[in-house]
């Protein structure tokens, strides 16, 4: 699998969300993604909002499957799809420097590839 770098940030762009979205751009820079404009180009789909921003960045992309998703919370709800807050930048942070390796198997047995969502964060 490729190595994964190239973010698209789903969002409505109020305001508020404008502001908080900065620090984003800020993070991604100091771990070496890069933000992208079109959805296409996107191999990380990144929806900010709540669970219908997530459930339409899926619908819009039409659920890629050689793209990763993932969703951050604007609301102090709780969330079926978004494992982030917008102001949690320390869980954030460490989300992008964690280790994590992830096996699954087929019915033709374990699964071999393997993809890279951040500098060290192995799938």
């Amino acid at each position: 699998m490729p190595n994964r770098r190239n973010v698209y940030l789903f969002y409505k762009k109020s305001e508020e969300l404008v502001a908080k979205v900065q620090s984003l751009y800020q993070l991604a820079a100091e771990y070496d993604f890069k933000i992208v404009d079109n959805m296409q180009e996107a191999n990380i789909i990144v929806a900010i909002g709540g669970d219908g921003a997530f459930l339409q960045a899926v619908r819009q992309s039409r659920f890629r499957d050689d793209c990763l998703y993932a969703g951050i919370s604007t609301s102090d709800h709780s969330s079926f799809y978004c494992d982030f807050h917008i102001d949690n930048f320390d869980l954030l942070s460490y989300m992008a420097t964690f280790s994590i390796t992830v096996m699954t198997t087929s019915a033709s047995g374990i699964w071999s590839g393997s993809f890279t969502f951040s500098p060290s964060i192995t799938f």
